[in-house]
């Protein structure tokens, strides 16, 4: 059974002999066969999602600014974030143990410390009600909001509000008037960072010594490493 946003779902599990990834090849992977994935990146369909048991066995670098994901494994560098220029603020993984594999991070909505797991995999960032609810967010605000839908791993629609917030922190960032959805579709979590987040921030998870690093896009200076290899 897969559990997820809205519910959950019959899952099986199932082997790929190969997995080529940009360059590099996987041999013998396990992977869930489960869920529905309704969306496409271009005209091709999303037909699965790599998960941490997979990418915990490198330093990821998530940068959805400079539209690129790097498999890395860096070991030893003074610099932990050799390829990086600029200011970035270092965060710590929660992973609830060794055997957990969400990347767990703490932030701070309207100033309330909320329990966050970072998830490429979401569209939108999404907050339980219950935690809306301890970051001052009343139901008479939530029905002035804009209603959408969501759909998690089961495909089951539910409900979500559409709610502007104060402020966002993660980790030295503050972003102000931030909107994001709030559910009650979360049965597990409190909240999941999604891809509107990352959009505008590149990530660096090093799973290894659970610790991270986080940059704003207005921080990438010009002559950073990667953005210059991308103009030569």
């Amino acid at each position: 059974m897969g559990n997820g946003v809205g519910g959950s779902t019959l899952v099986s599990v199932s082997s790929i002999d190969k997995l080529d990834l940009g360059t590099s090849q996987a041999h013998n992977i396990a992977v869930i066969e489960g869920g529905h994935f309704n969306h496409k990146i271009g005209a091709l369909p999303i037909v699965g999602l790599f998960g941490a048991d997979f990418l915990a066995n490198y330093e990821m670098m998530v940068d959805m600014p400079d539209h690129e994901v790097r498999l890395a494994k860096v070991r030893g560098c003074a610099d932990p974030t050799p390829v990086w220029k600029g200011r970035s603020t270092k965060i710590n993984i929660d992973r609830e143990g060794s055997s957990s594999n969400m990347i767990g991070l703490s932030v701070k909505v309207n100033g309330h410390p909320v329990d966050a797991i970072l998830d490429t995999g979401a569209q939108i960032t999404l907050l339980s009600l219950s935690e809306a609810h301890h970051a001052g967010v009343t139901d008479a605000m939530l029905a002035l909001d804009r209603v959408g839908t969501i759909r998690g791993v089961a495909n089951n629609p539910r409900k979500s509000f559409i709610h502007r917030f104060d402020t966002l922190q993660v980790g030295d960032i503050v972003l102000h008037n931030v909107v994001f959805a709030v559910s009650d579709a979360l049965s597990e979590q409190d909240m999941l960072l999604g891809a509107d987040f990352l959009q505008h921030h590149r990530v660096w998870i090093k799973l290894w010594d659970d610790t991270g690093y986080i940059q704003h896009d207005k921080d990438i200076p010009a002559d950073d490493p990667i953005r210059r290899r991308e103009l030569d």
